[in-house]
């Protein structure tokens, strides 16, 4: 629980995130993801490629149905998500104490990598990967 509240108090950081709104509202309307770049000053229409299209639509969606708190929930819920499954996996090979322990260690050192940007939909993957692997995916 302290890792969503974390995770709902850090501020957005700029620099991606209303990029990545931009490139889900051009994807959305045009219903093709963008091959010119329309967003910066200096490449305006040079080709390039939206690796984060589909991230930009998932944001935009969450952002048209409640604003800018329902990024935040969002990303509360991915984060925890993640070390959900992560305590699951600590708890696998300890008990219920250390991989609480681990876990809160583990969030407070990576909170500075929960910006809302693409990557956020990822660590859920990597976690259930992992999950998949040692068997405990039936849970």
């Amino acid at each position: 629980m302290p890792l969503i509240s974390i995770s709902l108090l850090l501020a957005i950081q700029p620099q991606d995130f209303w990029w990545l709104m931009q490139v889900g509202r051009e994807t959305i309307q045009d219903a093709s993801v963008p091959m010119t770049d329309t967003i910066s000053w200096s490449q305006t229409g040079q080709p390039i490629v939206y690796q984060q299209w589909l991230a930009g639509i998932i944001f935009y969606f969450f952002y048209n149905i409640g604003g800018i708190s329902f990024i935040f929930l969002l990303r509360g819920l991915l984060i925890a998500t993640t070390y959900g499954m992560l305590w699951l996996i600590i708890h696998k090979v300890s008990n219920a104490m250390l991989a609480t322990i681990l876990i809160f260690i583990l969030g407070i050192s990576t909170a500075n990598n929960w910006a809302i940007r693409s990557q956020l939909f990822v660590y859920p993957l990597f976690c259930n990967l992992h999950l998949g692997f040692t068997g405990m995916a039936k849970w």
